[in-house]
């Protein structure tokens, strides 16, 4: 499945996974000195936002079914829900257990 990011009327076709190793490989490829290098001393970005593979696996494949309207940790989901007065937001149960507490 392709996934289209957009911003304004652009969009960049390609997959989910592809444009995450694009940001990835760009953030370290970065000098050092610049605004928003990656240090080679990093962890890999799942690594980063303590999301396992398997995890990621299945939130990526399955996208469009896991999340309705929003997608995010669990805590995002609640904030979100509470500054819009949202009774309830389908996804928080795939939240919890795709991208933790």
């Amino acid at each position: 499945m392709d996934v289209y990011f957009i911003r304004g009327l652009h969009a960049l076709p390609c997959h989910l996974n592809d444009y995450l190793e694009l940001v990835e490989f760009t953030g370290r490829a970065i000098r050092g000195d610049k605004t928003g290098a990656i240090p080679a001393s990093c962890g890999t970005l799942l690594q980063r936002l303590d999301i396992d593979l398997d995890s990621w696996m299945e939130l990526t494949e399955g996208f469009e079914y896991q999340f309705c309207h929003l997608a995010g940790r669990l805590h995002s989901l609640q904030h979100c829900r509470q500054t819009d007065g949202m009774h309830r937001i389908r996804g928080s149960g795939n939240a919890k257990r795709l991208l933790g507490a």
